[in-house]
């Protein structure tokens, strides 16, 4: 995703919807004009036009998860000093770093937070550009930060075979932010702490100011 919103990048939307609206067009040229409604456009053609208004609104689509949304997965995550087994039972760290089998000796005797900090902030990067290669439409602070978030918890396969990114690449913001709601599983358990970090979450998605 590119940093600004291009000029190509608005004139690949707009061929888009004009794809779509095409015929409804031809048809309002054949047919008289009394009893028409001209501003009933397609219901898919109505959602990319919101998604290009609101990437045209922020002029530019952000690309990198800011402190707040390194503070909000500190939050969710909490700081562990030793090695500890997450709710679907991988070996982690600090703020929810997983474990490479390589790594297990260099925190056979724990870390300490700024270390932790070090590695959340490694880890945010992998979560950030797989948000980035993934999603195709603009998306504000508050946005990618949710997005980056959610992804740093379930991974990027599933962020790339999620409902949820078929929604929002279709520029239905509002569902897409609905999808996160479904995300609350772990070990095939539904876990309280994951229902508040979706609710959170959800609702900072659907935040529409900067």
């Amino acid at each position: 995703m590119n940093t600004n919103l291009s000029l190509s990048t608005v004139k690949n939307q707009f061929t888009h919807i004009w794809e779509q609206i095409k015929p409804w067009v031809e048809r309002l040229i054949q047919q008289p004009l009394e009893g028409l409604r001209p501003w009933s456009l397609p219901q898919d053609s109505q959602r990319r036009l919101e998604s290009l208004e609101q990437g045209l609104h922020h002029n530019r689509a952000v690309t990198e998860v800011n402190q707040n949304g390194i503070n909000l997965i500190k939050k969710f995550e909490g700081f562990r000093r030793q090695i500890y087994r997450d709710a679907a039972g991988h070996p982690t760290i600090g703020y929810g770093h997983l474990i490479k089998a390589n790594e297990r000796h260099t925190f056979i005797n724990g870390i300490n937070q700024s270390q932790a900090t070090e590695l959340l902030k490694q880890d945010v990067q992998h979560a950030q550009q797989a948000v980035n290669e993934l999603v195709k439409v603009p998306l504000n602070q508050k946005q990618f930060n949710a997005l980056t978030s959610f992804t740093y918890n379930v991974g990027k396969n599933n962020l790339a075979s999620s409902t949820l990114l078929k929604k929002l690449n279709a520029g239905q913001y509002n569902e897409a932010g609905l999808e996160l709601r479904r995300w609350v599983h772990a070990g095939g358990e539904k876990l309280p702490g994951l229902i508040y970090r979706r609710q959170v979450e959800m609702e900072l998605f659907r935040d529409t100011g900067h």
